[in-house]
């Protein structure tokens, strides 16, 4: 299963998110299956600007994990951003971390030892570790632009930034 988080925000960069840990998640979004092009997602969204609205986010998250049961989690740099961001806003709203675990009693945590996240029963594999040999003319490493340089295909243009998705667009 891959996963991805989105954070509202405006014009922070990660490390500026990173170091205020304060934004709320507003989609989870997950792909699963066993074949080269999986047919299977799930886009989760933020129904509600609210703890509670993030709160269900991330339980219908786990719902989805639960019942998928993937052995494997792979992320795009999960073990430096996605991963501890989404454990942080799960302690925040009092979700415990270990219903993410195969066994739903162990804790999830970082294991420095093995430079990644474990969630005991599931392992979680970052893709950005494996693109080092991957260099993209606008000398950026983000997902997009391996994308880009791989597929061709970059990022998706949005008209709404995703810090104002819950206001009121003018009539």
């Amino acid at each position: 299963m891959s996963l991805n988080i989105k954070i509202a925000r405006e014009e922070e960069s990660i490390q500026e998110l990173w170091q205020k840990k304060s934004r709320p998640l507003i989609s989870i979004t997950v792909i699963w299956g066993t074949d080269a092009r999986p047919e299977n997602g799930k886009l989760i969204l933020l129904q509600e600007d609210s703890e509670d609205g993030e709160k269900r986010l991330l339980l219908e998250f786990i719902k989805i994990l639960h019942e998928i049961q993937p052995d494997i989690l792979c992320t795009y740099q999960g073990d430096s951003f996605d991963l501890p961001y989404l454990f942080h806003r799960m302690t925040v709203l009092g979700i415990p971390t270990h219903l993410l675990s195969l066994f739903k009693e162990d804790t999830c945590f970082y294991s420095s030892q093995l430079l990644s996240y474990r969630i005991k029963g599931r392992m979680c594999f970052d893709l950005a570790l494996r693109t080092w040999g991957i260099h993209p003319s606008s000398g950026n490493k983000g997902l997009y632009d391996i994308s880009q340089e791989t597929l061709g295909k970059g990022k998706p243009v949005t008209e709404v930034p995703t810090g104002h998705a819950f206001e009121e667009s003018p009539l």
